[in-house]
């Protein structure tokens, strides 16, 4: 009698702790599940908009990542909307916590719909008193055209460093 005692409190020891632990992995597992969702980027009290390009693919709208062959090439570069892009620039322009744009146009590969619409939000940031500041490596003529919205313009000196701007032309 007193070893059967003695195992069901020990059962029941297991089936509690058990319980605990179960209970405790649900909760885990419930909030992993729900941190998954949409939200919204927790954003410094202070910071800079930038558009890296050779990082960036700007399209008319924007895409889910799928792995793709330009993935497997290894191009692995994020595609944001041209409505998203403009927005962001919108968003930056009205809060002070952004004290200018930073471009780098290095890689840009956009059409020149696309370069006016990012153009005209970059004139209309810049009309609300904060800068536009831009970096070119290689600058092509839609890159140029983006930037010469910019206060500033930086030029690498390096080696291999230069213009490629053909210029506009039609037949």
């Amino acid at each position: 009698m007193k070893d059967f005692v003695k195992m069901v409190l020990a059962v029941l020891c297991g089936l509690l702790i058990m319980g605990f632990l179960g209970i405790f992995l649900f909760v885990g597992a419930i909030g992993s599940m729900a941190s998954f969702g949409k939200t919204s980027p927790v954003l410094p009290k202070s910071g800079v908009l930038t558009f890296q390009f050779s990082k960036l693919n700007l399209a008319e709208q924007a895409q889910e990542q799928q792995p793709s062959l330009a993935m497997a090439q290894g191009d692995m570069r994020k595609t944001i909307g041209l409505w998203d892009a403009v927005q962001a620039v919108n968003a930056a322009a009205a809060d002070p916590a952004v004290p200018f744009i930073f471009l780098k146009t290095d890689g840009l590969s956009a059409g020149i719909s696309q370069l006016e619409e990012l153009r005209t939000s970059l004139e209309h940031f810049r009309m609300s008193g904060k800068p536009v500041v831009t970096y070119m490596e290689a600058p092509t003529t839609g890159a140029y055209y983006l930037a010469s919205v910019s206060d500033k313009i930086y030029m690498s000196s390096n080696a291999g460093a230069g213009g490629m701007i053909n210029g506009i032309g039609t037949r």
